[in-house]
């Protein structure tokens, strides 16, 4: 394939190697999965994914501008935020659940020239400078999240865009790269800030609880379980209950929703929707004289 001009981004999860070899395997990849997909979700419609490598996501763009900057720190809120949630809301004990808020992020630019190499069913990048962007995530950056930018990528934005860097000349083999890095604590700290508003059950517009005839620790196994969680995201059932009908499971991934309709005589019949939902929740059915409605609330 022909060689391209624009800008590598690197994001790479910091502190992984450490968070894997300490911490429980099931719930552990399906943080980092969690994390590794936030950022891809942000970067969709902004930069090209070219290769998922474990922990770090290598990303193509054929634009030079400081516009770039602005993705990266948005893709950081996020994935902050992500962690703030996966860290306040799980009630899991293990290591993995537990010390999931040392995960870190931060990014490699580097404007230069990249091509695309097919190797069997998988394109791969291609270049020097593909490979230098990898290089330089070994580096002698003073922090642990920031954005490195390589001198040929800062030459491109105006001085305003790349006040805040501060040079940091890295030597390897192939001789010295002239960078300089981006500290995102004051991203971290404002992407935290802006809270979602707490709603208690006193101030919520609507409240549906559920009754489960199971013991407690029998519920917590199947809601934490990794196994058991995969299995309870796997369907959705929705109940009639007198003018609409409710889902039982608030959090689907991957199916087609069906409805459950219980007669009088407690028999069931079951309708499922010409719909395939992928990453949703708040999974409703609206039933009206002659039509039926699927609503649901997609997840970023």
């Amino acid at each position: 394939m022909p060689a391209t001009q624009g800008t590598l981004v690197l994001a790479d999860i910091s502190g992984y190697t450490a968070y894997m070899a300490g911490v429980e395997h099931e719930h552990s990849l399906e943080i980092i999965g969690e994390l590794i997909e936030t950022i891809a979700n942000s970067f969709d419609g902004r930069l090209h994914i070219d290769q998922l490598e474990g922990d770090a996501l290598c990303a193509t763009t054929e634009r030079t501008d400081p516009e770039i900057l602005s993705w990266l720190n948005d893709t950081f809120g996020r994935f902050h935020e992500r962690l703030r949630d996966i860290r306040e809301l799980s009630t899991c004990p293990c290591r993995a659940c537990a010390s999931a808020g040392d995960l870190g992020l931060k990014f490699i630019v580097h404007r230069g020239e990249f091509s695309r190499q097919q190797i069997g069913h998988a394109v791969q990048l291609y270049g020097t400078d593909v490979n230098l962007v990898h290089r330089l995530a070994k580096n002698t950056v003073p922090l642990r999240e920031y954005v490195f930018a390589t001198a040929p990528t800062l030459a491109a934005w105006p001085s305003k865009a790349s006040a805040g860097f501060t040079s940091a000349p890295q030597k390897y083999d192939v001789g010295q790269v002239d960078a300089s890095y981006a500290d995102l604590a004051s991203v971290k700290a404002k992407a935290l800030a802006d809270r979602v508003e707490e709603v208690t059950p006193e101030t919520a517009k609507l409240v549906i609880r559920y009754h489960y005839d199971a013991p407690p620790e029998r519920m917590w196994r199947l809601l934490m379980e990794p196994e058991s969680r995969q299995r309870t995201r796997s369907k959705a059932l929705a109940y009639p209950n007198i003018r609409k009908d409710f889902s039982t499971s608030p959090y689907v991934v991957g199916s087609y929703p069906a409805i459950a309709r219980i007669g009088i005589d407690a028999g069931k019949s079951f309708t499922t929707f010409p719909v395939y939902v992928e990453r949703v929740s708040s999974i409703g059915v609206v039933v009206r004289p002659g039509e039926t409605w699927l609503t649901y609330t997609p997840i970023n």
